[in-house]
């Protein structure tokens, strides 16, 4: 595959129309573009604007001169490799030295002869391609190198992937560099990185909207499409497309393990042709790159879901399902200073089942089992979706009561006293029947200054209630005075 190259282009400035007439029409002869300007604020100005392959300059112009123009584009990194070839009609010595000294790559004395100022352009150009092919092999490594370290990093999945469209869109110039995710579902796909905007993140689309991306799937194959309008297959899309500043599209699909898991998916405005082989080998390593990293990004949020279910489940009573006393204390540490910051009341109210030993003694810690597992059921079902309901071990149960005072608190702790006395208990065992007392602690009160004082101080109403108000809800006793 051949890379199709356009003509250099040629900068000539000179103040002389017939100078510049002269050399535009030698260097149109040979096969190169042509530009002409008539001083040195112009030359500036146009080779900022045209980037030229090679300047012409002339040394003796009104203002800036040629001396003075040279420096300044050698002095400007993104014009400092364009070479410039100075005309002069001085012939000392000092001047040759002048303009080599400002960075000047070659130096022609008028009257010049036509065929040696080509030879020394082309000469000029065969220095410069060798130098842009090494810049572009130095900037195609840095995104390589880049790439790679983003995919072996700690990076999180959607930074690698932003980097992977960046780097993209950088060795193939375009309009819009996006990864595409295939889903398990293979009528949708999933945008995860966009170069162009770094907002997108899992945007769905439908793959039938996108032949040329279900074509890359079907052929493992690379699509290339030079021009979206009038290419046949985007003859379903072509109303959609119309519209679109878009010319040409390049989908690279990206494999692993022979299954095509994804795509890079490049839209640019201008015609891609043909690409170098250069420019391919290096899509292709980055699509390698891009398997790798969304294969990682797989196992990693796999990875997470797991160990965020085994840590719900260290978190949860094997019997009851409700939260454990390492997820109460945890949650209680959070309500607690939310109380504390928010300066709002805080109840927390302990229950335990009256004399429960008995269920157990008499018709076996099976059917014991049953009976709690009915009562956290009766609880969960009888707080508001922002009470916390946890067993806090054996028969003790504890509910938290967000933005409660003492008297609603003490009233929820009755009214849950009342349901579990007389509500019947399905699967129960005949003639089991439940009553439990509860301790109400309430934050602002007296020595609770943690939520370890407002636990202690339910536990202590909780005592209170079984020796004297049992199958009933006592407040935690006030402090005795100092």
């Amino acid at each position: 595959m051949q890379e199709q190259t356009a003509p250099a282009r040629i900068l000539v400035v000179d103040d002389e129309p017939l100078i510049r007439a002269q050399l535009s029409e030698a260097l149109v002869r040979s096969g190169f573009q042509t530009s002409q300007v008539v001083d040195g604020e112009s030359a500036l100005e146009a080779v900022k604007r045209l980037r030229p392959d090679c300047v012409i300059l002339d040394v003796l112009m009104p203002r800036l001169d040629g001396y003075m123009v040279c420096r300044a584009l050698k002095a400007d990194p993104e014009t400092a490799h364009i070479p410039v070839l100075l005309l002069t009609a001085l012939h000392r010595k000092e001047d040759l030295l002048q303009g080599l000294g400002a960075g000047a790559e070659d130096f022609l004395r008028k009257p010049f002869d036509l065929q040696e100022l080509l030879a020394r352009v082309e000469a000029q150009l065969r220095v410069k391609q060798r130098h842009d092919a090494v810049a572009k092999e130095r900037n195609d490594l840095k995104a390589l190198l880049e790439v790679s370290q983003a995919v072996s990093s700690t990076l999180r999945s959607r930074d690698i992937f932003q980097i992977i469209v960046r780097e993209t869109a950088r060795i193939i110039p375009s309009t819009r560099c996006s990864l595409v995710l295939i889903a398990d579902d293979p009528r949708y796909g999933f945008v995860l990185a966009s170069h162009d905007d770094a907002a997108v993140d899992r945007l769905k689309i439908q793959l039938v909207k996108y032949p040329e991306v279900q074509e890359a799937i079907r052929t493992k194959a690379p699509v290339l499409i030079d021009d979206a309008h009038t290419h046949p297959l985007m003859d379903s899309v072509r109303e959609q497309v119309r519209g679109i500043p878009l010319t040409s599209i390049y989908v690279l699909p990206v494999i692993l393990r022979n299954q095509v898991i994804g795509t890079l998916f490049l839209r640019t405005a201008k015609a891609l042709h043909l690409h170098s082989p250069r420019e391919l080998k290096l899509c292709q390593v980055i699509s390698d790159l891009a398997a790798t990293a969304l294969h990682n990004a797989h196992t990693y949020e796999s990875l997470e879901v797991n160990v965020a279910h085994l840590e719900q489940l260290t978190l949860l009573d094997d019997l009851t399902g409700l939260p454990n006393r390492r997820f109460l204390r945890r949650r209680l540490e959070e309500e607690f200073t939310r109380a504390q910051r928010h300066r709002s009341p805080l109840a927390c109210v302990l229950f335990d089942l009256d004399d429960f030993k008995q269920v157990n003694d008499r018709w076996g810690h099976a059917r014991g089992d049953e009976v709690l597992q009915q009562v956290a059921k009766l609880l969960q079902g009888n707080v508001r979706g922002s009470d916390v309901v946890a067993r806090f071990g054996g028969e003790e149960f504890v509910v938290l009561l967000p933005m409660t005072d003492e008297a609603g608190a003490l009233a929820e702790a009755r009214r849950i006293c009342h349901v579990l006395r007389t509500h019947p208990l399905p699967g129960a065992p005949r003639g089991i029947s439940l009553s439990a007392s509860a301790g109400v602690g309430v934050f602002p009160g007296p020595e609770i200054r943690t939520a370890e004082d407002l636990l202690y101080q339910a536990d202590r109403a909780l005592y209170r209630a079984k020796e004297t108000h049992k199958g009933d809800a006592t407040l935690a006793a006030p402090a005795p005075p100092a």
